[in-house]
């Protein structure tokens, strides 16, 4: 009867490690596939920045308006500053996982070490795709007003 009772309280450890690693794993994938959305929800605007920048730049070259002028400096300045934070994320995601693509199944020990960065990307992800599209945005806008 102990055997039984210690096989059974065996296994239920077993299935309660596997259940969490199984969480640790699914919470890591879900934030992996957050990062990469963000990502790439906005790698294709890249582009636009630079063509909105070049459109700017050569509108304030006409304009002699100082109120203006301000504006254009700002916008372009937004405009950079999302493109850096593109190229910085890109950087610093692939330095921090490099296999991130790769679907191999990680240790516990893996999981529990490298998920607190990769919330950081995710964040760092959300945060860079929102200053890119509002620095598109607030270009275009300023483009359709003068």
């Amino acid at each position: 009867m102990k055997k039984i009772i210690i096989a059974i309280g065996i296994v239920f450890l077993g299935f309660t490690a596997c259940k969490q690693e199984n969480k640790l794993a699914t919470e890591y994938n879900e934030t992996m596939k957050e990062a990469l959305a963000a990502h790439d929800a906005v790698m294709p605007k890249m582009g636009t920045l630079g063509m909105l920048r070049e459109n700017i730049k050569k509108k304030s070259e006409t304009d002699t308006i100082t109120a203006n002028q301000e504006r254009y400096q700002e916008a372009i300045g937004k405009l950079e500053e999302a493109h850096h934070l593109m190229m910085n994320w890109m950087k610093d995601f692939s330095n921090e996982f490099p296999n991130a693509l790769s679907k191999d199944v990680l240790s516990d020990d893996v999981y529990k070490e490298k998920l607190p960065l990769l919330k950081e990307q995710a964040e760092k992800a959300e945060e860079m795709k929102n200053a890119i599209n509002s620095s598109i945005k607030n270009a275009q806008e300023l483009l359709n007003k003068e």
